[in-house]
Parts: structure tokens; C-alpha cells; sequence
């Protein structure tokens, strides 16, 4: 099979799938087939990875990888979640304050709930502030304080009531730590960015892209595909459960939607992280949470591309610039998902039973993925190779001892700090498995091609960090690092992190 070009799908897993993802990624680099990605569809914590590896191509296609790896590390050891604790922390502050003084008590706790609602609230109101001056004004929604009468009256936010909202802080640390402002139209349009997110009011799966918002149809593919949005195509959907019907167009124009919106959107796990609002100028287009309600290994949108600009559908490749086999001779689907084990236990308990709904989905994902996978080969005569976190790490590499297998997936799907030890037994997964499927699908191809692969050597576990270094040896002490969660640790994590 020739080499044409790559197609990578980056799961969702939280910052666990962010660094497993980098690992992926740097191998790519090292190898020089950065150039030859064509598409990137991502979901919740790979669309984190994705939309920053997208922002650091500039418009001659050059890639700055050291900036891009240096933001993304000090992003994941810092995490970026502590605006979104801190509004979280206002309000209870502020209801303790509130009852206290309504029962007169004029004490030491009505000081110190005083006290700590205040300080929280100019914190949070100075990143606020600070995401204002980075945002764009034609892309800052934060700007307008009342919103304009075609808005819907709950989204008209004071910029003096945003540090209450907790996902709108959310947003304010993602543009602060990592998109710096940026909005969708200054991204690069090679390779296509596919970022997903479910609509909670037409029950779809839609997509961010360069410029572009559209829904997972064959409409929406070709607004992808050609970086163009057609608005004069409909799909229609429900507000509420009574006979009023408004409709939506297939794709919007949306360079002006920040960067930090959509990868907020793409990571808005329920019931963790409420839904975000969009607006496309002042158009209200819907409510999104995370795209891996759907499809948690974001192959859905590589999925429609192939079928609808495959080689058999000649109407459609023959208003586009080529179909998508002579585009795409290999898709790469990199899975940073857990397994857990089936126990014989009661689900008697929500929780209990939430982990084992989302376990379920998660396998009926998985399974329906191997049948797409099938079904992009047989159609359009594509190599797909898929490996997942959850098998540990290949054989040959530094740590391969089967107890990886259980550790790594465990490793928890938070946006908060990470430490060193499990960035680096992440990232170092990732790569050893973008070098395995080097070396078994690529490797022999671009033989043919010497100049357009530029191989290095293996780099090893003490390599993966700047801050790292580890004794491959002493397996043991490491196990225990890695597999270690206890509440201690995150809460010194996070405590290091807030701190100037």
C-alpha cells in the first residue's frame, strides 16, 4: 500500500488521554510524519492535546513543537481546573456567610466566611480580567454585559457575576493557560481539526473545525471537508418538550468562536461540568457537553469523511479537491480509555451504578468501533490500527510487565495536577505504542520515500520529561507512585499549583 497520509483519532480520557496523546504525538514528530497528518478528530481530553497541537502551526505549516510540548506539560502539572474549585468555594462561602447572618451570629466564623468569599471573589474576578484582555473583542462573549435581545435572557452574563459561574471559569483558565484568546478562524485548515461535542437539544454529535461548525451529516462533512459553511442546508431540533420548532443549518461560519469555548464544550463531562452555551455571533446555536457521550475515540467524523468523499461517491469528490483514499492511506486511532474489571456487586448505590453505566457504554463504543474500523477498510481500502491504553505497554519497551496494564488505566481522568511520575509512564505509553505501529505499518512503506522520513532513535522513560528521571530498574517504587490516588497527594498537587 502506498503512503499517502495519516488520519488520527485522539480518544477522550480526561488529562490521562492529554498526555497519552503528547506520547503519541512526539513519536510522530520524531519520525517527521507530523507533515503527512490530514485529518486530527479528537473528543473531551484529546481535544485538548489536538486543538493546541493545532494552534501551533502557523500558516506555512511550520510546527513549533518545543512550545507546543512546554505549554501542554506546565498546562497538565499545573491543571486547569483551580478557577473552576474556587467559584465552587465562593459559593459555599458566600451561603455560609449568608445563613450566619441571618441568624445574627457576628463571630470569628462570620469573619472567616467573610473573609474567604471576598479574597476568592477578586481572585476569581483578576483571571476573569486577564481572559478579557487575551480574548479578542469581536470573540469575547464576555464583553457584552446585558447581551442583545436576540439572546436567551440566561446567558446574559455581567462580567462582575462570571467568577459565580463555575464552567464560565473553566473557559477563563483554559484561554489564560493555554488558547490564549485564540478563536477557531486563526487555526491552520491543514490538517482538518475535528473537535466533538454532543447538542443537547437535537441529540447530535457536531463539530468544531477551522472556521467551521458543523453536525455529523453528509451536509456537515462537505462544510468540513471544504472549510466552508453552507448555512442554507437545515437539520431541525426541539427547545423543550412542546410543538415549538426552530431550525438549525447544517454548518456555520465560526471563526469567531474562541478556541477555549469549543475545547470546553468538547470537555464538558456530565454531570461533573454543566452544559456550554454557544453563540455563533448573536445566534444562540445550542447547549454541548462532552463528545465522548457518543463516541469517546473520536472516529465518528473520520468515519463520515471517508464515506462521504470515498471514491464511489463521485458527485461529492468531484466538487471537492480529491477523495478521501487518494488523501488518507492510514488511520491511527490512539485510545486512552480504562477498563475495569466486571465484580459481582450490588449497584445499590448511584455511584456504583453510574461507573458501571459508563463501563457498558464505553465496551458498546469500543465494539462498535472495531465494526467501523472494518468498514473504512473495506470501503475505501485503508490500513486502520488501533491500541489502547489499557493494554499497558507493547513488549520491548522499558516497562512492559503486565502489572502496567492494570495501573495505567487506572490512573484517574481528572483535569487537575498531574505529577511527574504519571506523566511521563503516560506519555512514555503513548509513545512506545506510535513507535510500535512505526515500526510494523509505516516503516517498511516509506522506505521508498528516505527523504521524507527523518528517523531517530527511540527515546527511553528518563527522556519523556525535563523534571523526570527513573530507574527503569526499580519497577516496584514506581508502581507504587503511579498507582497511588490518595486525596493527600491531589490536594498538595493543587495546593502547589494556585501558588504564585
Amino acid at each position: 500500500m502506498d503512503f499517502k497520509g495519516i488520519a488520527l483519532c485522539l480518544s477522550g480520557g480526561g488529562f490521562r488521554a492529554t498526555l497519552f496523546h503528547l506520547g503519541v504525538l512526539r513519536r510522530l514528530y520524531e519520525t517527521g510524519l507530523l507533515g503527512h497528518i490530514r485529518v486530527v478528530s479528537a473528543v473531551s481530553g484529546g481535544a485538548i492535546t489536538a486543538a493546541l497541537f493545532q494552534q501551533n502551526f502557523d500558516r506555512d505549516g511550520d510546527f513549533d513543537w518545543d512550545a507546543f510540548e512546554a505549554k501542554l506539560l506546565r498546562s497538565t502539572s499545573r491543571g486547569v481546573l483551580h478557577h473552576f474549585y474556587f467559584s465552587i468555594i465562593l459559593w459555599i462561602s458566600l451561603i455560609a456567610f449568608a445563613g450566619l447572618n441571618i441568624h445574627h451570629s457576628l463571630s470569628w466564623a462570620w469573619l472567616v466566611t467573610g473573609s474567604i468569599c471576598l479574597c476568592s471573589y477578586i481572585y476569581l474576578l483578576r483571571a476573569v480580567q486577564k481572559a478579557n484582555c487575551k480574548c479578542r473583542e469581536e470573540t469575547n462573549h464576555w464583553m457584552n454585559f446585558f447581551g442583545t435581545s436576540e439572546q436567551v435572557s440566561w446567558t446574559r452574563y455581567s462580567t462582575l457575576l462570571l467568577p459565580m459561574i463555575p464552567s464560565e471559569m473553566r473557559i477563563a483558565t483554559l484561554i489564560n493557560e493555554i488558547y490564549e484568546g485564540n478563536s477557531t478562524g486563526l487555526l491552520n485548515s491543514n490538517p482538518i481539526m475535528c473537535l466533538s461535542a454532543i447538542d443537547l437539544i437535537s441529540g447530535k454529535q457536531k463539530v468544531f473545525s477551522t472556521g467551521v461548525f458543523a453536525e455529523l451529516s453528509e451536509q456537515g462533512a462537505k462544510a468540513l471537508w471544504n472549510n466552508k459553511a453552507d448555512d442554507s442546508v437545515k437539520e431541525h431540533g426541539h427547545l423543550s418538550l412542546d410543538t415549538d420548532e426552530i431550525s438549525f443549518a447544517a454548518s456555520y461560519d465560526s471563526k469567531l468562536v474562541p478556541i477555549a469555548r469549543a475545547v470546553a464544550a468538547s470537555t464538558a463531562i456530565p454531570p461533573v461540568f454543566s452544559q456550554v452555551p454557544l453563540f455563533i455571533g448573536n445566534k444562540y446555536v445550542g447547549s454541548f457537553v462532552d463528545g465522548g457521550v457518543f463516541d469517546n475515540l473520536g472516529v465518528n467524523p473520520v468515519v463520515q469523511l471517508s464515506y462521504t468523499f470515498s471514491s464511489d461517491q463521485s458527485d461529492n469528490v468531484a466538487k471537492a479537491p480529491n477523495s478521501f483514499d487518494s488523501f488518507v492511506s492510514h488511520i491511527l486511532i490512539a485510545d486512552a480509555g480504562g477498563r475495569k474489571k466486571r465484580k459481582v456487586k450490588s449497584y445499590f448505590l448511584r455511584t456504583n451504578l453510574l461507573h458501571r453505566v459508563v463501563g457498558i457504554m464505553l465496551s458498546h463504543q469500543e465494539a462498535e468501533s472495531e465494526r467501523k474500523k472494518w468498514l473504512m477498510e473495506k470501503l475505501n481500502g485503508v490500513s486502520v490500527c488501533m491500541f489502547g491504553l489499557h493494554v499497558g505497554y507493547p513488549s520491548g519497551a522499558e516497562l512492559s510487565d503486565e502489572k502496567w496494564s492494570r495501573i495505567l488505566p487506572q490512573i484517574r481522568t481528572h483535569l487537575d495536577p498531574f505529577s511527574d511520575e504519571e506523566s511521563a509512564c503516560l506519555i512514555y505509553s503513548g509513545y512506545t505504542w506510535a513507535e510500535y505501529w512505526y515500526q510494523n505499518e509505516i516503516r517498511g512503506v516509506l522506505d521508498e520515500f528516505p527523504n521524507e522520513a527523518n528517523e531517530e532513535s527511540c527515546s527511553g522513560l528518563s527522556s519523556m520529561l525535563p523534571s523526570f528521571s527513573a530507574n527503569p530498574e526499580d519497577e516496584t517504587a514506581l508502581l507504587e507512585i503511579v498507582g497511588r490516588r490518595g486525596a493527600t497527594d491531589t490536594l498538595k498537587r493543587f495546593a502547589k499549583s494556585i501558588l504564585p
